[in-house]
């Protein structure tokens, strides 16, 4: 049996956890349903990354949670400069950059009162 699938972690050694999507239709509405599943797999060389994806093929159990082999990486993911990839570098766009409003004496002197700190 074979699973495609994205990698989520590879922080131990030899080891990478997958997250496998299969879609299904409900038995009785029709409704196509996702569902997803972690796997714990074998990666003899280390070569897989965050954001990879790679196909798993079924293997003799290795240890307690890991009964899949990464069989080959489908798709590696992009490497940014820091290091990190896909969804965990965030490029500020110009709605997430945060904008100073400007201040003028008027609004100080608004804010300082009702704050409470100005005594007329």
């Amino acid at each position: 049996m074979k699973l495609v699938g994205t990698v989520l972690s590879n922080k131990m050694m030899k080891s990478v956890i997958v997250m496998v999507t299969r879609l299904a239709r409900h038995p009785k509405y029709g409704k196509v349903i996702r569902h997803q599943k972690k796997y714990a797999a074998h990666d003899e060389h280390n070569a897989c990354n965050i954001g990879d994806t790679v196909s798993l093929a079924s293997s003799r159990p290795i240890s307690k949670t890991k009964k899949w082999v990464v069989e080959e990486i489908t798709k590696k993911a992009r490497v940014f400069e820091s290091g990190l990839t896909g969804t965990q570098a965030r490029v500020p766009t110009s709605a997430t950059t945060l904008v100073q409003p400007q201040t003028t004496p008027a609004a100080l002197f608004h804010s300082f009162a009702a704050s409470g700190l100005l005594k007329r």
